[in-house]
């Protein structure tokens, strides 16, 4: 990946596998899913079944180029009518399917309305307003019945020293100095990785020097425990 490390993008690849006569198989790229580590499973929807396909798990980096890290074996879907193998594999997600579902939201409406239907379908059961929201929502919503609120929240602080005359900038952003050199900068820490570049340049503006920050916040909101009172 070179200089581009800190903006690749962990991404599944998901490859429709082409039989034929002619050659063992081809593949299609179907679309690049981008991840995070929250979950241990990611669940792909793919259409018209039955056809075989593959992913890889790498890094996409600007210009489209992709580092590929794993590579998963050939699977095929089951037949349109066949539930047996589908209702198998569905039976873990039913036991959680709450957080499973809003960790595997995308930023996109219509990619969370298409997931909503999805999950209704296999569930054979309406998804209620509270899953639909974000992670821990329904826990806070119980415990506000209670009354205990409970909100954690993160900041990040990105501090240093320069020389006084130099100029400072965090994601393109100047940075004020105070008179000796030193700067703190408080940034908001919201779920997900960040990457900050940090870039110094000397008062004349001969020398630059980088340094990139990597920070990846992971919140996980546990299950509500309520004690009966004795």
């Amino acid at each position: 990946m070179g200089q581009h490390w800190h903006i690749a993008k962990p991404v599944l690849r998901l490859w429709k596998v082409i039989h034929d006569a002619a050659s063992s198989h081809e593949r299609e790229l179907v679309q690049d899913v981008e991840i995070h580590g929250r979950v241990n499973n990611w669940y792909l929807n793919v259409d018209d079944p039955p056809q075989s396909f593959q992913v890889d798990i790498g890094y996409l980096v600007p210009g489209a180029r992709f580092f590929s890290l794993a590579r998963s074996n050939v699977v095929t879907t089951p037949q349109t009518g066949s539930t047996q193998s589908a209702d198998l594999n569905w039976e873990g997600v039913a036991e959680d399917y709450e957080r499973i579902y809003a960790l595997s939201r995308s930023d996109s409406p219509h990619e969370q309305e298409r997931l909503r239907e999805i999950f209704e379908r296999r569930l054979k059961r309406p998804m209620t307003k509270p899953i639909l929201g974000p992670v821990g929502l329904t826990s806070d919503e119980e415990l506000g019945e209670l009354e205990f609120p409970f909100e954690v929240d993160a900041e990040l602080v990105v501090s240093g020293r320069v020389a006084p005359d130099s100029r400072v900038a965090i994601k393109g952003e100047p940075v004020e100095l105070e008179s000796d050199g030193t700067f703190s900068v408080r940034f908001h820490l919201a779920d997900r990785r960040h990457v900050l570049p940090i870039v110094a340049q000397t008062g004349d503006g001969l020398l630059e020097r980088t340094i990139v920050l990597a920070v990846e916040r992971n919140t996980k909101v546990m299950e509500p425990i309520i004690r009966e009172v004795e």
